[in-house]
């Protein structure tokens, strides 16, 4: 669900579609029985409260991170239903500790922590990057074939993002008021700053959109099935929090 801010809409393209072709197409084409595709809880996002299932078709978006997952999606949808064994996971914004690249979805931890959190409408869907570790592992041991998988993990409203941030790290964080529509005005004037200076903050009109608009997603039941369990919310705030102190980003 993480957006980047450092690309261009073509090199987002060029990294979302081209590297999926090469990589999951050329796997398929070799034979290999045992194909996981991470995609994104963005590529199905609507925004209008229609409930999203492991069935729900990828959505068209007139944002260049969202329009790159869309085409890759489609793609990869091609291979499965011409019968190549690819399962297809969907995950929500990806956090924990020991981030190697400091992803777009920890920084934003940082920034909630640092910065403030935005109370508006909608919310964030947050999964532990170690349970979704595991729950590729499970994927690929299971019989070969296609399918497709929500790893959504846990819907939090924006108060509850500030107080959970408060009980796992004893400090109060700024929240702001901002409705939707100035939200939205402010992610589309980062972007056009973005053209002229680099703007750190994490937000962009793509990502007010998803913030203001984001319905609830269920994990797949299949994963019941395959003993996984999804870990606390708050545990996983809190490792990332003291991953994020203790590697000097905040």
């Amino acid at each position: 669900m993480a957006v980047d801010l450092g690309n261009t809409p073509e090199a987002l393209i060029e990294t979302n579609v081209a590297g999926v072709r090469n990589v999951v197409g050329m796997a398929a084409e070799q034979g290999i029985e045992h194909i996981v595709h991470v995609s994104s809880l963005a590529t199905l996002f609507r925004g209008d409260g229609t409930p999203i299932s492991e069935d729900s078709e990828p959505q068209e978006s007139k944002h260049a991170y969202g329009h790159s997952k869309a085409m890759a999606e489609v793609f990869v949808r091609e291979l499965q239903a011409n019968g190549y064994p690819i399962k297809i996971v969907y995950p929500g914004a990806i956090i924990g500790p020991d981030d190697p690249g400091l992803t777009e979805s920890m920084n934003a931890v940082r920034a909630f922590i640092q910065d403030f959190v935005p109370i508006t409408s909608g919310g964030i869907q947050f999964i532990d990057a170690r349970d979704l570790a595991v729950a590729h592992t499970r994927l690929l041991e299971a019989e070969p074939g296609p399918g497709r998988y929500l790893a959504a993990g846990t819907f939090l409203t924006w108060p509850e993002v500030a107080n959970i941030l408060e009980a796992t790290t004893g400090k109060r964080p700024r929240t702001i008021p901002f409705p939707a529509p100035l939200l939205w005005a402010t992610g589309w004037s980062l972007d056009l700053i973005r053209h002229v200076v680099r703007v750190d903050l994490p937000l962009t009109a793509e990502a007010a959109t998803y913030i203001t608009r984001w319905d609830p997603v269920p994990n797949s039941k299949a994963f019941d099935a395959m003993g996984l369990t999804f870990r606390d919310v708050s545990e996983s705030i809190r490792d990332a929090a003291q991953w994020l102190r203790q590697a000097g980003h905040i």
